[in-house]
């Protein structure tokens, strides 16, 4: 899953690249290691080596996630015209479980098709208001007026054409993402579950 998925995807925007595409948004993997879904089923499948399967799983996203990083970097030299805003998915979810209070969830360590809760009822997947804080951060990344501002995971400005983001409550409509912008515009999320 880590490394060959970054590798699949870094294709999948070299082929953007080369259709015109000038904007890509990329957001990296949050730890499915910590999901509902998956501890519950290792928990019962794995027993005792539960806590080792869930650190592999962890590893490959990581994994994943460097070579994100490291694909990130490979598309700015081939490709200078092309800007890559990242997402920075895995601090953004591990922030909202260290306090879902402050996201507006009551629960992350179960799921459910409801506001409270930060997965649905898959115990994998966010729920319709975890995927509205993407939605409306996308969207206020994508068309940020003065396009100003490389922000690293760090808080440096280190004039790097890609920015790693975080989530945002901006309050933009979600229908406007498919219609803003200038120039040409590709949202890139990975699904790890595939």
């Amino acid at each position: 899953m880590g490394e060959e998925l970054a590798k699949s995807t870094e294709a999948q925007v070299t082929a953007l690249a080369k259709a015109g595409v000038r904007q890509v948004l990329w957001g990296n993997l949050f730890d499915v290691g910590k999901t509902p879904s998956l501890v519950a089923k290792v928990t019962l499948l794995g027993g005792a080596e539960a806590p080792t399967v869930l650190r592999s799983v962890s590893k490959a996203i990581n994994a994943h996630n460097r070579e994100m990083d490291a694909a990130i970097a490979r598309l700015q030299v081939a490709w200078p015209e092309l800007q890559i805003i990242q997402l920075d998915l895995h601090a953004k979810f591990s922030e909202v479980a260290v306090d879902p209070g402050k996201y507006g969830f009551a629960d992350v360590s179960t799921g459910a098709n409801d506001d409270r809760h930060l997965f649905s009822a898959d115990g994998l997947h966010p729920t319709a208001k975890g995927h509205e804080m993407l939605a409306k951060f996308a969207y206020d990344t994508v068309t940020r007026p003065d396009g100003s501002g490389t922000v690293m995971a760090d808080g440096s400005t280190a004039g790097l054409r890609s920015r790693r983001l975080r989530f945002g409550m901006p309050k933009h409509p979600v229908s406007g993402l498919a219609r803003s912008g200038n120039g040409r515009v590709a949202v890139v999320i990975v699904c790890p579950c595939r």
